[in-house]
């Protein structure tokens, strides 16, 4: 893996909406066996992780190992949350295993209020 920080990736979904966000490592990295985590933090200096997906809870799905497909699951739940509303976060996905933890992947995340009931 090369020792550079991954360009941001800008996603933006509705408020209390389901999501798989489908990642292709670029280029294509056989997976196989990682863990990976992905996190979600409000944007700025608070460090407190809001949402966190791994493959070990099932919110990051490997679809295609050795190729680098995964999905990350966003669900309703995730964004309806008091703590996750209509706002703006940072997210970033890591490779977890021990002694290979690196950023694979980081961005920002837009949620804006829904219109209506």
């Amino acid at each position: 893996m090369p020792n550079t920080l991954p360009a941001p990736q800008y996603v933006e979904t509705l408020l209390g909406e389901d999501r798989a966000f489908r990642v292709t490592m670029q280029p294509a990295t056989n997976i196989a066996g990682w863990s990976l985590a992905f996190r979600v933090k409000r944007q700025g200096t608070d460090d407190t992780v809001l949402i966190e997906k791994t493959t070990a809870n099932l919110g990051v799905n490997v679809v295609d190992p050795a190729n680098g497909v995964f999905d990350v699951l966003i669900l309703k739940a995730d964004t309806t949350d008091a703590a996750v509303g209509a706002g703006s976060y940072e997210w970033n996905l890591f490779r977890t295993d021990s002694g290979n933890e690196i950023l694979l992947a980081r961005g920002y995340w837009s949620i804006p209020p829904r219109v209506g009931t």
